[in-house]
């Protein structure tokens, strides 16, 4: 599982809870997509997912939030690594067009675009690879 297998991620042995999720700190870098990423830029970008992804992508990104479960279509799972509406079958996306997601939306779907400044976009980004940790972890994007 993605809190128990994310690369760099250790809980401590007194999880924090806020509100109905569970944060787990990153302690170290992980190699997301071939790139190194620091454990503060992990950690930024979960408390981002947490206030602004969860309510549709779910807690732990399956696409089960409170706000997911009635969307057509679903938001998409994003623990399994498959982007079938912005990468072709078997490719990962690179981060421009994760950062186009975020900026402008996905049309058709409940993704809209997310008003993300610099501080909050890419660390969200490089957070939500941490969920498909057999997708990005030591991957590398072509």
């Amino acid at each position: 599982s993605p809190a128990s297998g994310g690369g760099g991620r250790r809980a401590s042995s007194q999880p924090r809870r806020d509100q109905d999720c569970i944060r787990l700190a990153f302690e170290e870098p992980v190699s997301l997509g071939g790139v190194e990423v620091a454990p503060g830029v992990l950690n930024d970008g979960e408390f981002v997912y947490m206030a602004r992804c969860r309510g549709c992508h779910g807690v732990v990104g399956r696409g089960d939030g409170r706000y997911g479960a009635t969307s057509t279509p679903r938001p998409t799972d994003l623990t399994v690594g498959v982007y079938p509406r912005i990468a072709g079958e078997g490719e990962l996306p690179d981060d421009d067009a994760l950062r186009r997601v975020l900026r402008e939306g996905i049309p058709g779907t409940g993704m809209g675009p997310q008003d993300l400044g610099p501080d909050q976009l890419e660390p969200v980004l490089q957070y939500r690879k941490t969920l498909a940790p057999q997708a990005w972890i030591d991957q590398r994007v072509q």
